[in-house]
């Protein structure tokens, strides 16, 4: 873990802190971060391998960047990957201000009084500044002339991120801990593919700074070269519309009946057959046990039938708001991984708590992941406490941030089991209390605050922190460097992260105000939580109980819950399926489908992408029919030209937009590599 590595380690995560907003909001560009598997990192450790390397050599033989010290900034960087886009600046300042300017669009003064279960410090506060909430819809920028970080409204931020920003990184420093604890029996124990660090361990040169085999690879040469070709010419295209564009997509949706019962309902089949082939994932397949990519390529299939079938009869599985069917039923499939989880590695969890207490068992666990399980327990208490202070009951905080570490847990061994790295959710923390507690023991206060942690901490996981970490700790090891190392490097840089991401992110908005937000995200991120409380308030309103709910604190919740029949029912059933498809993959070796199927059959992610999951199994299966595992093996360097090729082809299509942007004072026109 050399200086060197930490300083451009440091220096590539403040790089994405400050310029993650502008690139995907402003220049409306392929994000710079965008998933699991950033491709400006991903495609900037290729630039450094191709170009930066052989420059350092040449300049002063013996200066090149090492593999382990690649892994270092890849690592950092990918871990601070979580703040600027999608995992929180996306949506984080719209959910606290933009409830304001909705309550103010509706009529009656509903919204104020929406706005009235809101405690303190979970909002923006408008009223401190005049600018506040005017400067964030019309923006303070003045022509060309840019605002400066002092004209920020500051006053009316100070107080919700004095709540928000503890929050956040003790919540992180938690999950830290449980990626430390979790990572030696996923990777040692029971020997998870983790195919993105696999591939990514491939590409990076030797200690030394030797170059990888690979590199001199034909195969993976005429991928990587012919992948560039099509996206560069597919982004010449974007500037100049009379040139002929290489289509990638295909539309199968027109040609379905949609009188036939399959096709109708809640069933979103508009994804999956007007679909893109995406090279990265074709390639990411490639290195996945063929049960699993087929899996994740039948999953919005299968879902579409199900959905179909079940609307035929008037059951609308996406109805219902926080409660729909298929929400609840993620849940309970989320639920169920997390148990088949400890239940698989229950040997040494329970080591691993014997020695967080002080116990002496046979087979003592890693200090890492002991001291990784004491580090959870702190942070976790320190967040229930936290969040109770503002007036949730604590009992509800354990059960929401409980919740919370649940997802992050199953979407950590999704990733490091597939590699499918874009996983988003459909079930919710307002559901959940929903489904156990009913209306009328929480009240809109509750499902207020509830709905605001939800929004900020999970409303689009396509870019998390454990399941990052997860990946970056399996890199290292195979580096030869210790995940408790890299741990306190991590959080430092969240720090960092946090200390230049708010400020950029919020200059932008107050700078040209919504010209640089894009009305999707303003949706996204008041539709996940209002909408909740306006349901439960007027439940509750015509039902004459609006009144006593408000009264109910601490153990009288329990006195006047009342679970929902329909919710609690799917809620099994999501955990039963996944239980017993996990029963019948380890009891039948040839069981073609994976439990995973249930908690991403629903996600944006799947849909986006099952078509390029199912090429790449149809191409092993064949490479394995008629090569044998010879053939798969010969396959593999072009598949992972593939990859190389797709994300170096975003970086280089976002560098020269970039310059077009700053030569001509005009955005470029969008060009998206991976959505």
């Amino acid at each position: 873990m050399t200086p060197r590595a930490l300083v451009l380690g440091f220096l590539a995560a403040a790089f994405l802190a400050g310029f993650a907003y502008f690139n995907d909001w402003v220049m409306e560009q392929t994000y710079l971060i965008g998933s699991l598997v950033p491709v400006t990192v991903y495609g900037g450790l290729i630039l450094i391998i191709l170009l930066i390397n052989p420059l350092l050599a040449r300049l002063r033989p013996g200066s090149m960047l090492s593999g382990p010290e690649l892994a270092i900034i890849l690592a950092l960087a990918t871990v601070v990957s979580v703040i600027p886009g999608s995992g929180l600046m996306r949506y984080f300042p719209l959910a606290l201000m933009m409830p304001h300017y909705e309550a103010q669009a509706q009529a009656g003064g509903q919204g104020e009084r929406l706005l009235d279960y809101a405690p303190e410090r979970l909002l923006a506060d408008p009223s401190a500044h005049p600018d506040a909430l005017p400067g964030f819809i019309q923006g303070l920028g003045v022509g060309t002339r840019h605002i400066g970080l002092a004209d920020i409204p500051w006053a009316a931020w100070t107080d919700t991120l004095s709540f928000w920003l503890p929050l956040l990184l003790v919540f992180w420093c938690g999950l830290i801990g449980l990626a430390l604890m979790f990572h030696p029996q996923w990777a040692r124990h029971e020997h998870l593919p983790y195919p993105i660090a696999r591939i990514t361990h491939e590409l990076l040169p030797g200690r030394d700074a030797s170059l990888s085999p690979l590199w001199r690879n034909r195969w993976f040469l005429i991928a990587l070269a012919g992948v560039i070709l099509i996206h560069g010419n597919n982004f010449i295209a974007s500037h100049f519309p009379q040139w002929i564009e290489i289509r990638r997509s295909l539309e199968l949706y027109p040609i379905l009946n949609f009188a036939d019962w399959r096709f109708r309902g809640a069933a979103n089949w508009n994804w999956a057959l007007n679909f893109t082939v995406f090279f990265s994932v074709v390639g990411i397949s490639y290195f996945l046990p063929r049960q699993i990519s087929l899996s994740i390529a039948l999953a919005p299939i299968l879902y579409g039938l199900i959905a179909g079938f079940l609307g035929l009869y008037g059951y609308n599985l996406a109805g219902g708001g926080a409660l729909a069917p298929r929400n609840i039923f993620g849940l309970g499939a989320f639920a169920g991984i997390f148990l088949a989880i400890l239940y698989t590695g229950r040997h040494f969890y329970f080591r691993v708590c014997a020695g967080a207490v002080g116990l002496r068992r046979s087979g003592e666990a890693p200090p890492e992941s002991i001291w990784g399980l004491r580090v959870f327990a702190a942070s976790f208490l320190f967040c229930v406490a936290w969040v109770s202070s503002i007036g949730l009951p604590w009992g509800i905080s354990l059960l929401v941030l409980g919740m919370l570490v649940v997802t992050y847990v199953v979407m950590s061994r999704i990733f490091a089991e597939t590699g499918l790295f874009m996983i988003q959710i459909g079930h919710t923390a307002s559901a959940m209390l929903l489904t156990f507690f009913g209306a009328r023991a929480l009240g809109p206060e509750i499902i207020m605050i509830t709905g605001a942690l939800y929004v900020v901490f999970l409303c689009d996981p396509r870019e998390a922190l454990m399941p990052c970490l997860t990946n970056a700790l399996k890199l290292l090891e195979d580096r030869g460097i210790k995940p408790a190392r890299f741990s306190p490097w991590a959080v430092l840089v969240l720090i960092v992260g946090l200390v230049i991401a708010v400020p950029a992110t919020l200059f932008w908005i107050y700078d040209g105000g919504m010209r640089n937000i894009n009305p999707v995200n303003v949706w996204i991120a008041t539709s996940r939580f209002i909408p909740d409380v306006t349901q439960v308030e007027q439940v509750l309103l015509a039902r004459g109980q609006l009144e006593e709910a408000l009264d109910v604190t601490g153990w009288s919740i329990l006195a006047n819950m009342k679970p929902n029949r329909d919710g609690l029912l799917l809620f099994i059933a999501g955990m039963a399926a996944v239980l017993l498809f996990t029963f019948l993959r380890l009891r039948f070796l040839r069981w073609p489908l994976h439990p995973l199927i249930f908690a991403i059959w629903v996600g944006w992610g799947a849909y986006v992408f099952a078509m390029s999951f199912f090429i790449g199994w149809l191409v092993k299966s064949l490479a394995s029919k008629y090569g044998g595992e010879s053939g798969v093996n010969h396959l593999k360097p072009f598949m992972i030209g593939l990859i190389a090729g797709e994300f170096l082809a975003a970086l280089f299509a976002i560098m020269i937009n970039w310059g077009y942007y700053y030569a001509s004072g005009e955005s470029p026109p969008s060009f998206i590599v991976i959505p």
